[in-house]
């Protein structure tokens, strides 16, 4: 148990930590697009001291089904790619679970 910590860890570490904006498990539904406007606050920490600023992003969503949005997110995150799918029924009345991968980066040209 000690070694599954450790390595859970020593990954986290290796890497950003990072969190999305909170959405909920619901898919937009076919054919419907979504758009936010996502202001926040983005912090961080280290070597002794601390930053905290402003996040705003633009996203956009759109159902190419019942069940799967496509989507992205441009702003403080940069770009992002984004889909999401629903595994449960869209039944609004019950429990939703969303599974909801995406792909950021810094795009520039020359």
């Amino acid at each position: 148990m000690r070694a599954v910590a450790l390595s859970v860890l020593t990954l986290g570490l290796t890497g950003c930590l990072t969190s999305g904006v909170v959405q909920t498990a619901e898919t937009a539904g076919k054919d419907t697009f979504q758009f936010a406007f996502e202001p926040g606050v983005v912090g961080a920490a280290g070597g002794g001291g601390s930053v905290v600023g402003p996040s705003i992003n633009l996203s956009a969503r759109y159902g190419i089904s019942d069940k799967v949005d496509i989507g992205g997110r441009i702003g403080t995150t940069l770009i992002e790619l984004s889909a999401k799918a629903m595994i449960t029924e869209p039944n609004p009345d019950e429990v939703q679970v969303s599974i909801a991968p995406h792909i950021g980066g810094l795009a520039a040209g020359a």
